[in-house]
C-alpha cells in the first residue's frame, strides 16, 4: 500500500494482482505492457542531466531537459486509478473519477507506480518486510 497526493489531499492506493485485473477489465489493456513498456539500459530516464561543481566544489545537478515522451502518461494516470480502485473498491469507475480529480505530480506518480508494479510482479528474491 502507498500514498498518493491528489489535490493536497493523501489517498490510499494499492498494487496487486487484482490491479492488473481492474485495469484489463476497465481498459482492455495489459498493465504490464502498458505502463512498463520497453527500457533500454542507460535509456530510461525522462531527465537529462549533467553533474557540475558548484562555488563549494560539492557536486550539483544541473537539470539540462525533460524528455516527456519516453513515458505513456495517459496509461500511468489509468494505472494509478487501477491502484486506488484496489485500495478503495467504492471508488467510482475512470471517466468519473478523471472527471473529478485534479492536482496530481505525475512525475511522482510516474516512479511510484513503476516501483510498486516492479515490486509486485517482478521479483528476482523474497519479498520485502513490510513497514
Amino acid at each position: 500500500m502507498f500514498e498518493v497526493t491528489i489535490d493536497g489531499k493523501k489517498v490510499q492506493a494499492e498494487v496487486s494482482f487484482q490491479t492488473a485485473t481492474i485495469y484489463e477489465s476497465e481498459f482492455g489493456g495489459d498493465l504490464l505492457q502498458d505502463v512498463m513498456g520497453a527500457h533500454k539500459s542507460g535509456e530510461d530516464s525522462i531527465v537529462e542531466y549533467k553533474i557540475v561543481e558548484n562555488a563549494d566544489g560539492e557536486a550539483d545537478v544541473e537539470v539540462l531537459g525533460f524528455d516527456f515522451t519516453r513515458v505513456n502518461w495517459g496509461c500511468l494516470l489509468k494505472a494509478l486509478w487501477a491502484a486506488i480502485k484496489t485500495a478503495n473498491p467504492a471508488v467510482s469507475g475512470y471517466a468519473a473519477w478523471a472527471s473529478g480529480t485534479r492536482g496530481i505530480d505525475m512525475l511522482e506518480v510516474n516512479g511510484v507506480i513503476s516501483d510498486e508494479i516492479a515490486d509486485c510482479f517482478f521479483r528476482s528474491s523474497t519479498a520485502r518486510e513490510e513497514d
